[in-house]
């Protein structure tokens, strides 16, 4: 399963799941304590009928896609692709694949993308009131090119989330984790362990 959007409503029918979870995935960090407040806190980056240009590119493609689908269904279009730990309700997922499951499909780009789909139909029946992440000034990021490591430290004074893409992933980015996550989280540990049984 590689669709987002299937992704988090499969989640949503995971039985011990609490009714408030926080979705992660691998390319951003949590840089400081997260408060349960902060943790409860929705983030977006954007309203998308503000945008100047569009851009192109797979990911983009299906940003656009699922703007001009919530656009038609009078949806709000806010952009919640944030690559920071993103707060739901187990409802969440469930109720907006209900209503948009004839936009969902299984290959991981043609579809809604399941954030901005599923967070904005949350919003739209007023389950929660977000937060800009640009407004708040909590996420430092990289993207395009790799940074000095002088540069990662400067700009991650302070924050609470750290992200960066595949093109900023270098020398200085790596030195500056590896000084702030010296050991393997106990999910990396026992990945390693795993590996290194195989034979």
């Amino acid at each position: 399963m590689t669709n987002f959007f299937q992704m988090l409503f499969a989640s949503s029918l995971i039985p011990e799941l609490d009714e408030e979870y926080l979705w992660f995935c691998d390319d951003f960090f949590v840089m400081q304590e997260l408060t349960l407040e902060s943790a409860r806190t929705l983030r977006f980056l954007d309203n998308m009928d503000n945008a100047t240009s569009r851009g192109r590119g797979l990911w983009l493609d299906s940003l656009w896609r699922t703007y001009e689908l919530l656009k038609r269904l009078n949806y709000p279009r806010l952009n919640f692709e944030t690559h920071v730990p993103t707060y739901y309700r187990r409802k969440w997922p469930f109720e907006a694949y209900r209503d948009f499951r004839d936009y969902v499909t299984n290959d991981r780009w043609f579809g809604m993308l399941g954030p901005t789909a599923i967070l904005n139909h949350a919003v739209a029946r007023n389950e929660v009131q977000p937060v800009s992440i640009y407004e708040e000034k909590s996420r430092a990021g990289f993207w395009g090119k790799s940074p000095t490591y002088e540069e990662v430290v400067a700009e991650s004074q302070g924050k609470l989330f750290f992200n960066f893409d595949d093109e900023a992933f270098g020398v200085g980015i790596k030195q500056f984790l590896e000084e702030r996550f010296p050991e393997p989280c106990r999910y990396e540990q026992s990945t390693l362990e795993s590996l290194s049984r195989l034979p």
